[in-house]
């Protein structure tokens, strides 16, 4: 069965917590998944991820609300057996202060809890990201199926290959590093992203102030350089518009790199890192991203890549000719594919991974 079948595990536990602990709400939860996988089959995805939705938080707003079971919300036969309902359910309240007080607690963040619940779904599985072109950005993976890893990474010499590619008019390289941040604040460890400088093009990124990492910041022996993202610049810099120009130390794997900061992204999500990024710098504030082993050993594997489809182009084209690329660097340079890692090569759009 596909895995678009079955409702997302997030939601399902969420709907776990906010339901009782008995046989009834397990074979709620059990109906409702039945019910998502049999719409699956004549709805789109995000019409189903909604109904599913509207499900959850009917269900557990009316088992908390009126302190029935599953069972008892789905048997309700009319206006008046849903008053009775009720009645009982407030005789019960005010005659036990304490257990009103959790009630209401309980009732709540079963609220917050379901509005969490269609947020994420609304924000992230249903909502088009907010980039440029969003229905374009490809991310790549590349898997070691035979070993069990979803995605090995690429290394500098791989994506060259890669980029052959007449389907994808840009690949970004994308790495997920923590630094060690000194400067005239407070000595602190601090998330970056390393990336090459179209990822600002690519994905529509805008400079608040300053400018974003350009081609020339992509040049070997360039000036370290970062750019802010507005959370991280308003939380330690306090917003202070004269910090573009100016300098701070990073660390990581290497020696202190003098970087300039060169400016602030637009207040947004990023959601490009398992992590959420402060900065985003260039391959000169990192030694090993420059040394011979990143630059020339083909199985030294540490960028990820996203891709933009070239206007025009499919997921699947984009596929078939990434895939074909692939199965030539395997044949041509053997030693880096071992078979029992069972190498591949996927890609799918970048809105399917966040889901």
């Amino acid at each position: 069965m596909s895995a678009h079948h079955r409702p997302p595990l997030l939601l399902e536990r969420l709907l776990e917590a906010l339901l009782p602990d008995d046989a009834a709400s397990e074979a709620a939860l059990g109906d409702l998944a039945e019910e998502y996988t049999t719409r699956a089959e004549r709805v789109g995805r995000a019409r189903n991820l909604l109904w599913y939705c509207v499900q959850a938080a009917q269900l557990s707003a009316g088992a908390f609300a009126v302190g029935l079971t599953r069972a008892t919300v789905l048997e309700l036969g009319g206006e008046g057996a849903m008053l009775k309902g009720i009645r009982i359910a407030g005789r019960s309240l005010a005659r036990n202060p304490g257990y009103t007080a959790a009630f209401v607690l309980t009732l709540g963040l079963g609220i917050g809890m379901n509005t969490a619940i269609f947020s994420v779904v609304n924000g992230v599985l249903l909502a088009p990201l907010p980039y440029p072109d969003a229905d374009r950005i490809m991310y790549v993976r590349h898997p070691a199926q035979a070993a069990g890893i979803g995605n090995l990474s690429f290394s500098f010499l791989e994506v060259d290959d890669l980029r052959r590619a007449r389907t994808i008019d840009e690949f970004v390289e994308y790495g997920d590093w923590t630094f060690t941040v000194i400067g005239e604040q407070e000595p602190h460890r601090a998330v970056g992203g390393l990336v090459t400088s179209n990822y600002f093009d690519v994905l529509g990124l805008q400079p608040r102030a300053g400018r974003v990492l350009g081609p020339q910041d992509d040049a070997d022996g360039d000036e370290p350089a970062m750019v802010l993202t507005y959370d991280y610049w308003t939380r330690v810099f306090g917003a202070d518009e004269s910090i573009i120009g100016q300098t701070v130390r990073l660390t990581a794997l290497s020696s202190p790199k003098t970087t300039r900061i060169v400016g602030v992204l637009e207040p947004g999500t990023h959601y490009t890192g398992a992590r959420r990024q402060d900065f985003f710098v260039n391959y000169a504030t990192n030694d090993h991203y420059q040394s011979a082993t990143m630059e020339d050993a083909r199985n030294h594997r540490m960028t990820d890549v996203f891709a933009r489809l070239a206007p025009g182009q499919t997921p699947e084209a984009a596929v078939a000719e990434l895939e074909a690329i692939h199965a030539g660097m395997m044949q041509e340079y053997p030693e880096a594919y071992p078979e029992r890692f069972g190498f591949t090569i996927a890609a799918s759009r970048w809105q399917d991974e966040l889901t």
